[in-house]
């Protein structure tokens, strides 16, 4: 049965269906979604490979790849931390680079005087192309600089 917010969520998708795993909206009219316009845009992943993102459902990848490109709205990335991985998930394309993302959010953890996870090596790779925009006890949110336009 479903709790009054899961029902109020589900009433608010206007297209689509809400997968019940990871209560992403899937469906095939991304035109919808591009024409309302966002403020902002949250997305997460499931594997980070150099500045590549990779999702195990090739329909959620869809979708994803379809809302970072066509829907206007600063987007942001949240990382848990898991997500970097050794090599590319096999038989996988990315949805999306990372420097697509206008923010990153990410744990904050101090990298003096221990060993760096994958994680930390995965972001250390990426940290050239963001500025730290806030800066807690627990998360990081970073901000893409922008390159200039001549």
């Amino acid at each position: 049965m479903r709790t009054t917010a899961q029902r109020a969520i589900i009433d608010a998708v206007p297209e689509g269906r809400i997968d019940p795993i990871t209560y992403t909206i899937l469906g095939r009219n991304i035109e919808l979604y591009a024409k309302l316009g966002f403020d902002w845009v949250v997305e997460g992943t499931s594997f980070l490979f150099g500045y590549d993102l990779y999702i195990e459902s090739s329909e959620e990848s869809r979708v994803k790849s379809a809302v970072l490109r066509e829907v206007s709205g600063k987007k942001i990335l949240v990382l848990t931390g898991h997500e970097a991985v050794a090599e590319a998930p096999a038989g996988r394309e990315p949805f999306g680079r990372i420097d697509e993302y206008d923010f990153i959010v990410l744990p904050h953890v101090s990298r003096d005087d221990r060993a760096m996870s994958r994680f930390d090596l995965a972001i250390h790779d990426i940290e050239g192309s963001f500025e730290p925009w806030i800066v807690n006890w627990n998360y990081e949110i970073l901000k893409l600089r922008r390159r200039a336009k001549f």
